[in-house]
């Protein structure tokens, strides 16, 4: 099944909430991950690639997009309803 990179996020965060899990990390050419109690745990053995990466980003940044891709600095948030 198909997820787009939005829902995919989504996924990712919710699993990350449901384990108690405090980060997300997102890297190209590395697999989600989780911090859950200090520990970094995988979270899917799918690779991130560099397009799912801008994905994600665009994702994230939202209509700052633009302006992190320039300046490759964001502060941001993400609201998840779940």
């Amino acid at each position: 099944m198909y997820l787009n990179p939005k829902d995919l996020l989504i996924r990712f965060l919710t699993i990350m909430i449901k384990e108690g899990g405090s980060d997300l990390h997102l890297k190209a050419g590395g697999y989600p991950a989780m911090r859950v109690h200090g520990d970094i745990k995988r979270i899917s053995d799918q690779v991130i690639t560099r397009d799912l990466g801008i994905e994600f980003a665009k994702v994230l940044a939202g209509p700052k997009a633009a302006e992190f891709f320039k300046t490759k600095d964001l502060d941001t948030t993400f609201i998840l309803h779940i």
